[in-house]
């Protein structure tokens, strides 16, 4: 609730025109919830999932299950209204459906925007930013090996090749990943995001290993040994 509130405060006080909040992607339709509760008639936009009334299948057989069970009578009013009730389901956004939230999102005005983390790690950077963000995760990641190279080579031209070898394999698994999937057309830098907030923020913790880079395991950063 209290991210809901601060970005309605913010809203409120004309500090944020457009809060952004990314959370786990089983509990992003609670999020939308929970925010009409507390804020009626919000303008709230999902990304990475739908709602949706099924017509058939497990979830409406289950509904139909559970109605009976609670007693009411298959045909009564109470049964088909308990049914209606708990037909509703959720699925995945696909690549178009995810590329066509994000320029609605971009044209419109939302109380809040709700983004499940697998769908905010496929919105894009521009070049230029992943490029400078690449360049550096390089020298983060590969910084044990690049110590090693250093430190067991003799001259420094073979110290040259062994780095210009490992840089080159890094470059062609980062284009391989760039392609595995099709990505958005609409960039993270053209949203206009202005206030982030994160549900379970220890996930985005650990994403660069510090062991080898430091010679010992940073205790202090705990067991794993990995550290931003």
């Amino acid at each position: 609730f209290i991210a809901i509130l601060l970005a309605r405060l913010r809203r409120q006080q004309g500090t944020s025109k457009r809060p952004m909040v990314v959370v786990p992607k089983s509990v992003a339709t609670n999020w939308a919830e929970e925010t009409e509760t507390l804020f009626p008639g919000s303008r709230v936009l999902v990304i990475g999932e739908t709602r949706y009334r099924a017509i058939s299948g497990k979830v409406v057989e289950k509904a139909r299950a559970e109605a009976i069970a609670q007693g009411f009578e298959k045909g009564s009013q109470e049964y088909e209204d308990y049914v209606e009730a708990n037909r509703y389901t959720v699925r995945s956004d696909n690549d178009q459906e995810r590329n066509r939230k994000l320029a609605m999102m971009k044209q419109n005005d939302y109380d809040l925007i709700i983004c499940t983390k697998p769908a905010f790690d496929r919105i894009p950077l521009k070049a230029e930013t992943t490029e400078s963000f690449e360049k550096e995760d390089f020298h983060y990641q590969r910084a044990g090996q690049l110590d090693s190279i250093r430190s067991g080579s003799s001259t420094q031209e073979t110290r040259d090749k062994k780095i210009a070898k490992l840089q080159a394999s890094w470059s062609q698994d980062k284009l391989q990943q760039k392609f595995s999937h099709e990505e958005s057309l609409v960039y993270w830098e053209d949203l206009g995001v202005d206030t982030l907030m994160a549900d379970e923020a220890h996930a985005y913790k650990n994403l660069y290993a510090a062991k080898s880079r430091y010679g010992s395991n940073p205790k202090f950063l705990g067991g794993s040994g990995q550290s931003m």
